[in-house]
């Protein structure tokens, strides 16, 4: 919350906004720098049935943290979680996206 009593404090601030609008605009702010790493992939195969939930989502961070390593490699992904997006199909051969919610940062 260090960029709030910034914006705060500012002096030559001319625009008056409510405190309900300033924390809306700060939460704004904050979700979409959470947000700014996030990446979503597509056509990565999903773990076969019968795969425990842990070992698919470790599987899927390695995945994740593989391809965004060869594709840039002056980029170390700290933390990589991933998630599938929408509902699982045992019928359906076609994979879920999956997201990536990672810290990246430069090597």
């Amino acid at each position: 919350m260090v960029l709030k009593e910034k914006v705060k404090s500012n002096p030559t601030n001319s625009v008056n906004f409510s405190e309900q609008a300033w924390e809306e605009i700060l939460l704004e702010f904050e979700e979409r720098q959470e947000r700014k790493s996030n990446i979503i992939m597509y056509g990565l195969p999903e773990q076969p049935f019968g795969t425990s939930k842990d070992q698919k989502i470790a599987k899927e961070n390695d995945k994740v943290d593989t391809i965004i390593e060869s594709i840039k490699p002056d980029v170390r992904c700290d933390g990589v979680r991933t998630q599938r997006l929408g509902k699982f199909t045992a019928t359906s051969n076609k994979p879920r996206p999956i997201r990536s919610l990672s810290l990246i940062t430069m090597k």
